[in-house]
């Protein structure tokens, strides 16, 4: 069983590398899927018969997508790429595309997405099912009537005209099994149909802005705000550090917020009080010296406590 799990995986892998390639790019857009993956599946050429596939290198391409069942690859599923309808099994293990989906509707009792065929399914992140080997059903079998009994000299009683039958009826209209019909249900939420005029415009253009060239350059920070015996400490610190004085204030208010606490509080105005709770991060490039400020805020804050 693990073994032959493996070969189904690296069948897997083999059609999701075939996917890139750009001989099935035309198709692949054709059917509306732009990108192999995730969730993981991939094309190959493959041979049929009326249920099973195998990969062949002089045959027709498919869309191979894997079919899970409690979590594991139970079997890979060949959808022709000529509208999605026409699927194959490459073991005969399962009969959905989307198994756990369905298990997990039924424990949670929550409504299933059917897709009509597996294209459809991978276009809509496999949220949902497909029956693999489903065919819609056109018309209901003519009802067999049972032959006419011969009358009986024994009086029939009727059944009283008030109160319903304990057994339910059972009607030509009623016989009919149920035939599902993906089109009705409703789409997930956050569904997002293809549209070719959307989704094949090119990449916008790349916003400059955000490079590190382009960037506006920081006002200095404001010493002069500060109390004397402070600023000169941070200005004495950050030319030690080889780190701009932004770094080293907002480490010396996050100690002093620190070694307070809770209990002391700012008093703006006389019915504005503000307790030492502050939200910081220090926002640069890799190698700006963000970190070397710590090491003299830890030992400020250990002498700030003896």
């Amino acid at each position: 069983m693990v073994a032959r799990m493996r070969h189904l995986e690296r069948e897997l892998l083999v059609a999701n590398r075939l996917a890139r390639l750009p001989e099935f790019d035309a198709r692949l857009m054709a059917a509306g899927l732009l990108f192999p993956g995730p969730p993981l599946w991939g094309v190959t050429r493959v041979s049929t018969d009326k249920r099973f596939y195998q990969p062949d290198p002089d045959g027709q391409p498919a869309v191979i997508a894997p079919a899970y069942e409690n979590r594991s690859l139970a079997d890979l599923v060949a959808i022709s790429l000529r509208g999605g309808h026409a699927m194959r099994l490459r073991r005969g293990e399962v009969a959905f595309l989307g198994a756990d989906n369905v298990l997990a509707a039924y424990e949670w009792r929550e409504p299933l997405l059917l897709f009509e065929n597996g294209l459809s399914w991978i276009r809509n992140g496999c949220a949902g099912a497909v029956i693999v080997d489903y065919v819609p059903r056109r018309s209901s079998p003519p009802c067999r009537r049972s032959p006419a009994r011969p009358p009986t000299s024994q009086p029939v009683s009727a059944a009283p005209s008030s109160g319903r039958s304990r057994f339910p009826i059972f009607t030509s209209a009623n016989r009919r099994r149920p035939v599902m019909q993906p089109d009705r249900l409703a789409p997930p939420p956050g569904y997002v149909p293809y549209e070719p005029a959307v989704h094949d415009n090119p990449w916008p253009e790349i916003d400059r802005s955000l490079l590190d060239d382009a960037r506006r350059i920081v006002p200095p920070f404001p010493l002069h705000l500060l109390p004397d015996p402070w600023a000169c400490w941070v200005s004495e610190t950050a030319q030690a550090a080889g780190t701009p004085a932004d770094y080293v204030a907002q480490g010396l208010f996050a100690s002093v917020a620190a070694v307070c606490g809770a209990g002391v509080q700012a008093r703006v105005t006389s019915s504005w009080h503000e307790s030492l709770v502050l939200w910081q991060a220090l926002v640069g490039s890799p190698s700006s010296g963000k970190s070397r400020p710590c090491p003299p805020h830890a030992a400020s804050s250990r002498t700030s406590r003896t």
